[in-house]
């Protein structure tokens, strides 16, 4: 008897252990899952960090390489020109090379040789009376650049045969030897004579008449 009374004792105390334990575990427990939600939301009520500030020696090198960078894209800019500033270039290279080329002739061209008047003036120093009228050419001159409107003389006193231009001029001359030329010209046949470095030519007047202009080297 004394030993299941042992026995009932022993068995008590450890369920009361068990009981005490358990109890004890679930208190555990309930904290530990209200600790949890505190934890995660301090943890999202977290700021989240800042980066450092950076010191003053790299925000002197960060200001300079943004300094050089836009530099670089200026320069750019100025290197690469426009279409128009191009033209505009083109343009301007055209007008000063016509300028020097203006200037060349006019050096090159002997002066015109002119002869000037007063305004006023009603006759020459001849005495020869000057007509100013804005008279002008109906049948020639209309297309020259000649001031009709002063002159000396009435204009019925001018006649045109041929308009201008409508005799050609003789390119590239055959000529003859004088033995040749001896059997169709008697020797005073009228002639232009030139003669350059011993080389003797005669034009007849009877084909300058017609052609008025000889080309020839």
């Amino acid at each position: 008897m004394q030993i299941i009374r042992n026995l009932a004792r022993a068995v008590g105390v450890g369920l009361a252990a068990l009981v005490v334990a358990a109890l004890i575990l679930s208190g555990c427990r309930d904290e530990i899952e209200q600790a949890e939600p505190q934890q995660s939301v301090a943890a999202s009520e977290q700021p989240e960090p800042q980066a450092e500030p950076e010191s003053a020696e790299e925000q002197s090198v960060a200001e300079a390489q943004e300094a050089q960078g836009q530099v670089e894209a200026s320069d750019e800019a100025q290197v690469e020109p426009t279409a128009e500033a191009q033209q505009t270039e083109l343009d301007e290279a055209a007008a000063q090379a016509e300028e020097q080329e203006q200037e060349r002739r006019a050096v090159s061209l002997p002066p015109p040789i002119r002869t000037f008047l007063p305004r006023d003036a009603t006759e020459t120093a001849e005495g020869i009376a000057i007509i100013r009228d804005s008279e002008t050419p109906q049948y020639f001159g209309l297309d020259w650049s000649t001031d009709w409107g002063i002159r000396l003389i009435e204009l019925e006193e001018l006649s045109q045969g041929a308009g201008r231009d409508a005799i050609p001029a003789i390119s590239g001359p055959l000529y003859w030897t004088l033995e040749e030329a001896s059997e169709v010209y008697t020797d005073n046949v009228p002639l232009v004579q030139v003669s350059v470095n011993g080389d003797v030519r005669g034009f007849p007047l009877e084909i300058l008449t017609w052609h008025e202009i000889v080309n020839d080297t």
